[in-house]
């Protein structure tokens, strides 16, 4: 015993929170430094905002996979298999991994992961803006001092409907 008990459903949700909120902590904070850097060159976002809110996007991607989804995908399915083994669900430490196997264990399959989350996130993005625009040219808004639910709604009209390429996978 190790000092950790708990059950595999108790493990799997706080681990499930933790996995989202940071996955999506990296995107939207890559996504605003992008956009930044862009503005910051001078470029006309406005004159197609569908490609480089796409663009940004990519990247935000890019830095999602690399960053956080690629290593805790790894530690999951490290975790996982212990669990069939019978030990508790107390991954091997980060620290452990890279010691003992290298850092590049932590990237097994990173490169799938990084063209799966970095072609999601960019349609997702490219998507929001573009419902962002319809949604405040019907309501009346300027889309830069739009009221909270309208990216809230286009972030969601976003998700869906990135939820349906096929190389998003289904979670």
């Amino acid at each position: 015993n190790d000092g950790f008990e708990c059950t595999s459903s108790e493990c799997d949700c706080a681990y499930q929170r933790l996995q989202a909120s940071g996955k999506a902590a990296v995107r939207f904070c890559m996504y605003d430094v992008l956009v930044k850097l862009v503005d910051t060159a001078g470029v006309q976002r406005e004159r197609k905002p569908a490609l480089w809110s796409g663009l940004c996007g990519l990247g935000a991607g890019m830095a999602e996979a690399l960053f956080w989804t690629a290593p805790t995908e790894r530690l999951k399915v490290l975790r996982q298999a212990r669990a069939g083994e019978g030990k508790t669900c107390t991954p091997p430490s980060v620290f452990s991994i890279v010691t003992q196997r290298g850092l590049g264990d932590l990237y097994v399959g990173a490169g799938a992961t990084a063209a799966r989350q970095a072609s999601s996130v960019a349609m997702r993005f490219c998507f929001l803006d573009g419902a962002k625009s319809q949604i405040c040219t019907r309501m009346g808004y300027e889309k830069k001092s739009a009221p909270s639910w309208v990216t809230f709604l286009s972030g969601g009209i976003g998700g869906c409907l990135s939820a349906v390429r096929p190389l998003c996978h289904p979670h």
